[in-house]
């Protein structure tokens, strides 16, 4: 067993990995962290007991909610390709405020029981 393994519940252990998963493809992109997360997730599923398609479908959501933004590697994909440099000028805030609005209800809702009472994880 391991340290965490009765100390935190089950829906904070998806709330954690989707709020990380969330923050790091932020800045960097989901293609980046999806490697890096999914080695994690055997080891975490045995130390807590959660659902593995849980620990699979948390880090994925968190890391696709914010992959569009501008400092990451989708967003910056999609501000590159725009040919008119007025419009992507615009798109900027947009597409800031897109990502952490989603991402702040997805914690929201992530760090509830109600996910796990309704078997979503």
């Amino acid at each position: 067993m391991g340290l965490f393994s009765g100390s935190i519940p089950q829906f904070a252990v998806y709330g954690l990995l989707f709020f990380v998963c969330g923050v790091l493809s932020f800045f960097s992109g989901f293609v980046v962290v999806w490697p890096f997360v999914l080695p994690l997730i055997p080891g975490i599923a045995q130390a807590t007991g959660c659902s593995m398609v849980g620990l699979l479908v948390a880090p994925f959501v968190g890391g696709m909610i914010t992959g569009m933004s501008p400092i990451s590697i989708g967003g910056a994909m999609i501000l590159g390709g725009c040919q008119n440099s007025e419009l992507r000028e615009k798109l900027f805030m947009p597409q800031l405020i897109h990502g952490i609005v989603l991402w702040l209800i997805g914690n929201l809702l992530a760090f509830t029981p109600l996910v796990t009472m309704f078997g979503l994880w």
